[in-house]
């Protein structure tokens, strides 16, 4: 029993690592903009909606090890992260997600709040039903990232595309989602 137990769970934490692996492979397959401190995608969780209906386009935010970057808000002397999200006609932000950030002891005392490891950001998106079509999304990107010794500045120009129609998920579903 206990045998059976222990492979069962090594072929579930397998097959897990297989789908992890796949959806890596489909994300940074997918352009993305920036410098080599920092790269952020752009992608979606459908291929097509039917009008009316809600989707995620997310964002990934790909940091080069020992870098770090800053969330939305102002943060004394640091550069916030800005997102803007240019939506076609018919389309509405229900809600915007940045995941927590890291929370990190300083140098000069006290604790700092950033990104020190790659994250999504991910926009819930409502389809009127009034729109039809493929529509682009875009989006662009200002940040800043340091690393112990210094900052540079960054930018990013992304698109991504959804046909209005059929419901019909892509391969990054389960990422977004």
């Amino acid at each position: 029993m206990k045998k059976q137990f222990i492979l069962i769970a090594f072929a579930t934490l397998i097959s897990c690592f297989g789908f992890a692996q796949k959806n890596n492979k489909q994300l940074m397959s997918l352009k993305a903009e920036g410098n080599d401190k920092l790269k952020v995608r752009m992608f979606t969780d459908h291929k097509s909606v039917k009008a009316g209906q809600e989707f995620k386009i997310g964002f990934f935010f790909d940091l080069a090890p020992n870098w770090h970057t800053f969330g939305t808000e102002e943060n004394g002397s640091n550069m916030p992260t800005q997102l803007e999200l240019k939506l076609p006609k018919g389309f509405k932000v229900i809600k915007a997600h940045w995941p927590e950030k890291d929370l990190v002891q300083s140098k000069h005392g006290g604790f700092e709040e950033y990104y020190e490891k790659d994250f999504y950001v991910v926009y819930t998106i409502k389809a009127e039903k009034e729109v039809s079509g493929e529509q682009t999304f875009k989006a662009e990107l200002n940040w800043q990232c340091c690393d112990p010794n210094m900052c540079i500045l960054g930018d990013a120009k992304l698109e991504t595309k959804v046909l209005i129609g059929k419901k019909k998920k892509n391969n990054l579903y389960k990422l977004i989602n």
